[in-house]
């Protein structure tokens, strides 16, 4: 955390104990470093600006889900952010619009922290890489941790790719794990034994940049194709909740009888902005910057997006709605 002296420090403890994110950033990496665990058994917004108050929090990580509610919240703008110095975001898709909100907010308060997306997974018990003050991108989740090795592997046939060209994220290091518990099957289909050692598949796709910085662009399984055509839903997703009316988006991939695919798009409007853009409005967008492949068949607004334990947006849920 390119911090020299953790004594005093308080971190905001509210990730899920069970996952390795919370458990051994939110709560371990605090204890080791000889700083404080400010805990919270379950999130909610007015609760953790209370507490960000009361134990003048220097450290939050979560969700964007989290940062998202405080931004929204009427009391969260205000002198106590001064005390904030690091804020990191990871786990789901992380909104352009939203660090920049963040960071914005911040500043306004005199806080020094900016919203510092990482990423990570739990094979890997934690982070994997990250962005920090000193070394950052904003269009990527990070620069690799030491110790932690990456290569870009082609989706087909697993060999390495050339930097800059996209394929499967594989990593390796001493955090991995050794296997899933009882299911060798799994444990064979996840870990390559490649030339220079062992290799865990992500699951994402994405590439490295000249300087080592990871580019993820999209869950492998989220990856729609539409008349045959890829569809990444994430491009769709940070398009859309540029609008300033648009609150949060989710695309998913739904059958069609003569594409095969299409997107079906889910979004959220801010309270202050309703009833919103319309929906031509939002296809005319992407069909300008993206494609007419990734155009939605289906708009659909909901109140508040469907989540799993952890906060992130439950796309199987989403998926499940008539």
């Amino acid at each position: 955390m390119e911090e020299p002296d953790f004594n005093g420090r308080h971190m905001l403890g509210v990730l899920p104990m069970f996952h390795g994110f919370g458990l051994c950033m939110g709560i371990h990496a605090m204890l080791c470093l000889g700083g404080t665990d400010t805990l919270m058994p379950k999130f909610k917004a007015d609760e953790t600006i209370a507490l960000i108050k009361k134990n003048r929090v220097n450290y939050v990580i979560g969700v964007p889900t989290l940062f998202e509610s405080l931004l929204n919240h009427p009391k969260f703008a205000g002198k106590h952010l001064v005390n904030m110095r690091r804020a990191y975001v990871g786990g789901d898709f992380v909104a352009t619009k939203l660090k920049e909100d963040f960071s914005r907010v911040a500043k306004e308060w005199g806080s020094t922290a900016e919203l510092l997306e990482g990423y990570g997974l739990t094979e890997m018990v934690t982070v994997l890489a990250v962005n920090t003050p000193s070394n950052k991108r904003p269009d990527t989740v990070g620069h690799p941790l030491p110790g932690i090795n990456v290569k870009i592997l082609d989706v087909a046939n697993q060999s390495e790719v050339p930097m800059g060209v996209c394929g499967e994220i594989a990593v390796t290091g001493e955090t991995m794990m050794i296997g899933y518990l009882h299911d060798p099957a799994a444990t064979a289909q996840s870990i390559l034994t490649l030339k220079t050692g062992k290799y865990l598949r992500t699951g994402d796709y994405g590439y490295l940049d000249g300087d080592g910085h990871i580019h993820f662009k999209q869950r492998l399984k989220r990856i729609v194709k539409v008349s045959g055509m890829p569809v990444m839903p994430s491009e769709i997703e940070t398009l859309v909740t540029g609008m300033p009316a648009i609150l949060e988006a989710a695309a998913i991939g739904v059958p069609d009888p003569e594409r095969g695919n299409m997107i079906k798009l889910f979004i959220t409007i801010k309270p202050d902005h309703k009833p919103g853009p319309d929906e031509e409005a939002i296809r005319k967008l992407i069909r300008d910057h993206l494609s007419v492949y990734s155009v939605p068949k289906l708009i659909v607004r909901l109140e508040k997006m469907p989540r799993t334990v952890v906060g992130k947006i439950d796309t199987n849920a989403l998926a499940k709605m008539e």
